[in-house]
């Protein structure tokens, strides 16, 4: 049982090794979504000026990208939202840069929402109220729910954070004339 044992775990581990090297020489045939984000950013960074050629090849890489599963788990998923906003913006498709801007948005406040600290929640808040140039319903309840989840985990005198959050709450309050 043990020889055995032992054979079928070299044979597997001599497999493994030959499917990961041919995922890595040939990610356009065995790669897989995360390999064809990475291979498609490459190509936009190597080049100052992208032809329509390459501009093809990169929408193409892309869409198997996504058709393979690029980032099942939610922190690749992010990392790839983000990768494919900055594929989209350099090819000069600005919806579809923005559509995955907004899902990297609503990934990050998920995340933070389920395990950020109160200190990332507070200032994540800060952030989005910094940057927002008007107080739409949709950021408000963004922000108060980071707030009112930053005290359900315990907002204390720690870094100034009590009165750092009281002070967004204020904010968003005198903005909105609420």
């Amino acid at each position: 049982f043990q020889e055995r044992l032992a054979t079928r775990l070299n044979e597997s581990f001599a497999k493994f090794q030959v499917d990961e090297e041919r995922r890595l020489s040939d990610p356009l045939n065995f790669g897989n979504g995360n390999d064809l984000l990475r291979l498609a950013e490459e190509k936009i960074e190597d080049s100052d000026c992208l032809s329509p050629e390459q501009i093809r090849e990169i929408v193409t890489l892309v869409e198997k990208a996504v058709e393979r599963g690029a980032g099942k788990n939610p922190d690749c998923l992010l990392a790839n939202c983000h990768s494919l906003a900055f594929i989209y913006r350099a090819i000069n498709e600005p919806k579809q840069a923005v559509f995955y801007e907004h899902k990297a948005a609503e990934l990050e406040h998920a995340r933070l929402m389920s395990r950020g600290s109160s200190y990332d929640l507070v200032k994540t808040g800060e952030g989005m109220l910094a940057s927002a140039q008007e107080m739409t319903p949709e950021t408000v309840k963004q922000i108060l729910t980071l707030i009112e989840r930053a005290f359900e985990k315990g907002v204390g005198e720690k870094y100034n954070l009590r009165a750092k959050a009281h002070k967004v709450l204020a904010q968003v309050y005198g903005r909105t004339k609420e």
